[in-house]
């Protein structure tokens, strides 16, 4: 048959891309984002100064200063295609440690001289001098939205709704700078972190469900098949729940990690 044809038009696909075009350009296409209006009189002049922050916050400081358009893409992208999608947001602290050269002023030693009223005195002789020292440096102190995929989060309770559940569970991977940092920051346990470490690493599957799924993952790139920094990572189990931690009774937000 000369009009058959092996060509497959990926409609699916382009109506995906189509329609998620359209909802990033209402969501980013405008500027600013949103309006800030004073609820009360005395803070009309603080409205525009509060709009302009958080423009800025989401333009320019989030996501260690790189903005959320492209978590945003990718949030936006996993609800068209597969009907949902989770954003987290959260406030972050990265630091870096280096080795840093510095001078000072070291007393290598001492001469006489006579004094002004005619006794000796010892006159240090002082030359500069360089030594290393160890320097642990903050690089970003601010907030992170990041888009979650559906399939790393556990809800319990809350009818799918993140923010009324019981309990949300988290599967995400670290490496071992960002254990230590947190072990640095006093939120993680140094010897849990030291024992996570030494068991080995986790290494992340990025196993496509199906030919939808890998589509996305090569247009949003966010798990990319032999990616180096799927590698030498560590899974944690991160938890947010409501408990009684102290006999009291009364139910508190606890976060914990495993």
């Amino acid at each position: 048959n000369y009009w058959s044809s092996t060509l497959h038009l990926p409609t699916v696909y382009t109506a995906a891309k189509t329609m998620h075009a359209r909802f990033l350009a209402a969501l980013l296409g405008i500027d600013p984002p949103f309006n800030v209006k004073a609820r009360q009189a005395a803070n009309v002049d603080r409205a525009m100064l509060i709009q302009e922050l958080m423009r800025y916050t989401l333009a320019s400081w989030a996501n260690e200063n790189k903005g959320v358009e492209r978590e945003l893409d990718n949030w936006l992208w996993r609800w068209v295609t597969a009907g949902s999608g989770i954003l987290k947001a959260r406030w972050h602290r990265r630091f870096e440690r280096y080795v840093d050269v510095v001078e000072e002023m070291v007393t290598t030693e001492y001469v006489s001289a006579p004094g002004e009223d005619g006794q000796t005195v010892m006159i240090p002789i002082q030359e500069k001098v360089e030594r290393e020292e160890d320097v642990l440096a903050e690089v970003f102190n601010g907030p992170i939205v990041e888009a979650i995929p559906v399939e790393d989060v556990l809800l319990i309770g809350g009818s799918g709704d993140p923010q009324a559940a019981d309990d949300v569970i988290q599967s995400l991977y670290m490496t071992a700078s960002e254990l230590w940092s947190m072990a640095d920051q006093k939120v993680f346990n140094r010897d849990a972190v030291e024992k996570v470490i030494n068991a080995g690493e986790d290494y992340i599957d990025a196993e496509q469900v199906n030919h939808l799924k890998s589509l996305m993952s090569n247009s949003t790139g966010t798990s990319n098949v032999d990616n180096p920094s799927n590698v030498q990572k560590y899974q944690i189990l991160e938890r947010y729940a409501r408990m009684d931690v102290d006999g009291s009774g009364i139910a508190a937000e606890v976060i914990l990690w495993v």
